[in-house]
């Protein structure tokens, strides 16, 4: 082999050596793994599951009431760890909207997180205003309005943004004049063009005297009660007959201060498995 050959040769190959390293430089990885938790949001009236249309329930002010519709938006996850820092969800991961409709909906499930302990949640109850007002492309899968997605009939407009939570239902207590229909569809984040009131509610739910544990072959679920009777006994003590149709952020506002009370921790399955 002639010396120029050879070394040209040499050169060839480090060269795609190099070349080859540099395209597959492996990507950084978290020493301790990651796993994933999952959040199961049980609908509740008090102490009793929500059954949709045919079941009556009482509110605190002794008002008689059947629910049609529920459905909330969850977002902006933050897991708490026992150590007392936080591990925030990326916000692109971190949009979800539950219907009492769709039982598929109930489960949340929060992919990629670090394995370790974790001893609390933090969530908000609606959409921030920041997403609100992005442009399209950057609210999809649950936030998407166009016609027949599933924000289409969560929202209202560009000032009103989305609804944070929708409850509907029908009761003796509402005007016979509107067939005895209530409904509260609770928003408002501050307004884009004319100001509104801000119901953004920040929730938290500490796990009480228990942990979950992620880990990279186990995904703990943890199972939250959603008591819809605070929405008319929190703060503000709402009736029907007084407040049958609220829909815009300032009629709202109580029934939103009002459901900060609304989530609680049930209990936790070491693995996402059983309900």
């Amino acid at each position: 082999m002639k010396p120029g050959f050879s070394i040209l040769y040499i050169f060839i190959f480090l060269s795609a050596l190099l070349f080859s390293c540099g395209s597959d430089e492996p990507k950084p990885t978290d020493g301790n793994g990651r796993g994933d938790i999952v959040f199961y949001f049980d609908n509740t009236v008090g102490n009793e599951l929500l059954a949709l249309n045919n079941t009556n329930y009482k509110n605190a002010s002794g008002e008689s009431f059947r629910v049609s519709a529920l459905s909330y938006y969850v977002s902006n996850f933050k897991l708490l760890r026992r150590d007392g820092s936080q591990y925030v969800i990326p916000q692109d991961s971190s949009y979800f909207l539950v219907n009492a409709a769709d039982k598929e909906s109930y489960e949340v499930r929060l992919e990629n997180v670090p394995v370790g302990d974790y001893s609390g949640v933090t969530f908000m109850l609606g959409v921030d205003s920041a997403r609100t007002v992005a442009a399209a492309s950057k609210r999809t899968g649950v936030l998407d309005t166009g016609a027949g997605k599933a924000g289409a009939a969560m929202y209202s407009d560009a000032n009103e943004g989305y609804t944070f939570l929708k409850l509907e239902g029908t009761s003796a207590a509402a005007p016979a004049a509107n067939g005895n229909k209530f409904a509260y569809q609770i928003k408002g984040f501050g307004g884009l063009t004319t100001k509104t009131a801000n119901n953004i509610k920040t929730i938290s739910v500490p796990f009480t005297g228990t942990t979950a544990t992620v880990t990279t072959s186990k995904s703990p679920e943890a199972h939250l009660l959603i008591n819809i009777l605070k929405i008319f006994d929190g703060i503000t003590k709402v009736s029907i007959a007084g407040l049958p149709q609220a829909t815009t952020p300032e009629l709202t506002a109580p029934l939103a201060n009002n459901y900060t009370t609304m989530f609680s921790l049930d209990h936790i399955h070491p693995t996402s498995s059983a309900h």
